[in-house]
């Protein structure tokens, strides 16, 4: 598993390894943009991990899009870090998470026209129709989570889906860890 970013306590900017390596050169630039702009929201003490080749090289961008909402979101809305360990997400960093991803999975496929992708595409499909909160509460629902979050338009999700979402099959690849130790 590689470790890809990286902040210790008082660091006020991520350490990155180099993305290059496994992106395409379009997007790129787009992400190095997303890192920056994260890298200011980044939370000291998180590190970012993920396998660049799970489930294949050309989704890694979307995956690490996911993780860079997230820490964005635990950041901006100041979420306790644990000392060790994953970081459980709330609902609305998870949500936060997968809609960094879709609008990264969105601008790559209007910029490069021939990717395609079945799960970001459901994913792109899921929050046009404004059902991301309830997917990522049905499909990645965590038991800190408490039920007076569940999301109100869950009963239309749930009709919506059983025609929608056949032969969806749900996935994360990465998590955060806190390492304030």
């Amino acid at each position: 598993m590689k470790s890809f970013l990286r902040t210790a306590p008082g660091d006020p900017l991520l350490r990155r390894q180099p993305i290059r390596s496994f992106l395409p050169r379009s997007i790129t630039a787009y992400l190095a943009l997303v890192v920056f702009s994260t890298s200011i929201l980044a939370a000291p003490g998180i590190t970012a991990r993920y396998d660049p080749d799970k489930p294949n090289r050309e989704t890694a961008m979307f995956w690490l899009a996911y993780l860079l909402g997230r820490m964005a979101y635990h950041e901006e809305h100041h979420l306790p870090i644990p000392g060790a360990g994953e970081i459980i997400p709330t609902l609305e960093e998870e949500v936060s998470g997968r809609r960094m991803a879709v609008g990264a999975y969105r601008d790559f496929k209007k910029k490069e026209g021939r990717h395609q992708d079945a799960y970001w595409e459901t994913m792109s499909i899921v929050e046009a129709a404004g059902f991301l909160t309830p997917y990522v509460w049905t499909f990645h629902r965590r038991l800190e989570w408490s039920s007076s979050k569940q999301p109100r338009n869950i009963a239309a999700f749930d009709i919506w889906r059983r025609s929608a979402l056949t032969r969806h099959k749900p996935q994360t690849f990465g998590w955060l860890e806190g390492n304030k130790g």
